[in-house]
């Protein structure tokens, strides 16, 4: 018999913890200015929570997969909550130096990332249950983790403005609680896994080698390198057309607002439509159509226009995760699924400080415009060629990920 009710938690649970982490993302760095005024140091703080991504991804990986991923998704949440709260607690004691405040950011940032991976992995088990597709779950998931990142940054900035950051640290805090308590709710393993030999690198150096191995994820690892790398010199030329193009920096908030609009839009409708298509397609394509925002953008033309071709990208970005969620499920095996994971996503992310400072760069060797149309025009042809790859076409094949003899629940 099918129920949707671990689903369904699972789901809450991810959308109020990612909610969580979008108003530390606000209230953080609105807190270091409000009690330091210099612009350098909110930055900083911004930057460590941002940081750890890659290392926390690495690392906590082989945890997810050795402590299952129900229970490190709930020690993550706990962690990160006592993290959070000890800001605003040491403000409003004994008081907070600037680095200790550096030192809870990078630590909260640190514990969030298994617990965001452990989640992810919990999708195959929960859909299994509800009796869904994994084209349907994942789509849903990225649908509502979409929403709570677009919703996040302006229920923060209101409440910011209402109660002051301090109370949004604490009631931040409190996320992070009532996350755990909602993926305690969920059944426990009806077995409990065996323990790992391997150490933190062996485990880490296996699913590099997983990767390796395998075709797709390989093909799937350079794309996400590639586009990543493009998206963040992408997103440090929005700010310079808002300023120089439509000098108002509300413009700003809009054409990001419509790709994350968009994104959530592609998102839900891949979940209700996404398994009547090739995956394949689906993923060459969106990159494709992402790419169309660049040259528009770079015409300066009316606002607009430059919006709706912002919500365009949005929509074709909203897919790319769940595809990929889908396809991973399928050919990773249980037991490596927090370590693969992890790496991917640390992969991932270490291309995008270095694309935010080649963006940077670029812009002030060539110029605006000459680089988005130079960044769409590399994001269309990488497309292209890796649609053209062996690994990528593999993406329509199905593969049991799960093998013999390793069938065990391990929520």
């Amino acid at each position: 018999m099918h129920t949707r009710r671990p689903l369904f938690t699972l789901l809450g649970a991810n959308a109020i913890s990612m909610t969580g982490n979008v108003m530390a993302l606000v209230a953080i760095p609105w807190f270091v200015l409000a009690t330091t005024g210099s612009p350098a140091k909110t930055g900083l703080a911004l930057a460590a929570n941002v940081a750890p991504f890659v290392i926390a991804s690495f690392f906590g990986g082989p945890l997810v997969d050795q402590l299952g991923p129900r229970r490190m998704s709930i020690i993550s949440d706990l962690l990160s909550s006592a993290t959070v709260a000890a800001i605003p607690l040491l403000h409003l004691t004994v008081g907070l130096r600037f680095w200790q405040l550096i030192a809870l950011t990078f630590l909260g940032a640190l514990f969030d990332a298994p617990g965001t991976i452990a989640r992810g992995t919990l999708i195959p088990d929960t859909s299994k249950s509800a009796g869904w597709s994994l084209e349907r779950a994942s789509g849903l998931y990225a649908v509502i983790e979409r929403g709570a990142r677009l919703a996040g940054s302006p229920i923060a900035g209101v409440l910011v403005a209402l109660v002051g950051p301090t109370n949004v640290l604490l009631l931040d805090a409190v996320t992070f609680l009532v996350s755990a308590a909602l993926i305690s709710s969920l059944a426990k393993p009806a077995v409990r896994p065996p323990a790992e030999k391997g150490t933190y690198l062996s485990d880490i150096a296996e699913a590099v080698r997983f990767i390796r191995r395998d075709p797709f994820l390989t093909a799937m690892v350079l794309s996400l390198m590639i586009t990543n790398f493009l998206d963040m010199a992408g997103t440090v030329a929005l700010p310079v057309v808002a300023r120089r193009v439509y000098h108002d920096p509300i413009a700003l908030g809009l054409l990001m607002g419509a790709m994350g609009g968009g994104s959530v839009l592609g998102a839900l409708v891949f979940a209700s439509r996404g398994d009547r298509h090739r995956r394949s397609a689906v993923y060459i394509w969106s990159f494709m159509l992402i790419s169309i925002w660049y040259p528009v953008v770079a015409t300066f033309p009316p606002l607009a226009i430059a919006i709706a071709a912002m919500f365009v990208a949005g929509l074709a970005a909203g897919p790319i995760n769940p595809v990929i969620d889908t396809v991973m499920f399928e050919r990773v095996p249980k037991r490596l699924r927090g370590r693969v994971l992890g790496a991917i996503g640390a992969f991932a992310w270490l291309a995008m400080p270095l694309g935010a400072v080649a963006g940077g760069w670029t812009i002030s060797w060539v110029g605006l415009r000459l680089m988005l149309f130079g960044t769409g025009a590399i994001y269309l042809t990488s497309a292209i060629v890796l649609g053209r790859s062996r690994g990528i076409k593999q993406m329509d094949e199905s593969v049991a990920a799960t093998p013999a003899g390793a069938s065990e629940a391990q929520l």
